[in-house]
């Protein structure tokens, strides 16, 4: 997997352009179970590497993301919010979110109870 800009390999103590995922493709495929396999290979690399930029966003915005899925949802959340007063009419906005999430889950919610669904 090619990777723009360059990480920081803490291994090697060097910066790096590329991660290596030890998953491999039969290049001509010669029967139903070695195409099958290819695409199975594909599909785990695009997981593998969607998890990835999901931790690099969440890295990048100072956001915990994947690395932090036991963090309070809503004291992280409080913060942003504390961080919005800035403009009233918005900062209002991001506090009746606020209030709206903390009743909704009474109060308690972890970073890894919110997904698609939540």
């Amino acid at each position: 997997m090619d990777i723009y800009p360059p990480i920081y390999d803490e291994k090697k103590k060097k910066e790096t352009r590329r991660k290596f995922l030890d998953l491999y493709l039969f290049e001509k495929p010669n029967n139903k179970i070695e195409r099958e396999h290819n695409k199975f290979t594909v599909v785990k690399a695009k997981e593998i590497e969607s998890e990835w930029q999901m931790d690099l966003l969440g890295q990048t915005l100072n956001m915990p993301f994947i690395s932090s899925k036991d963090l309070d949802f809503l004291a992280y959340f409080k913060s942003i919010v504390k961080k919005r007063y800035t403009s009233k009419g918005n900062y209002d906005n991001w506090l009746s979110t606020y209030n709206y999430l903390e009743d909704y889950t009474k109060g308690q919610c972890l970073m890894s109870q919110v997904d698609e669904t939540f």
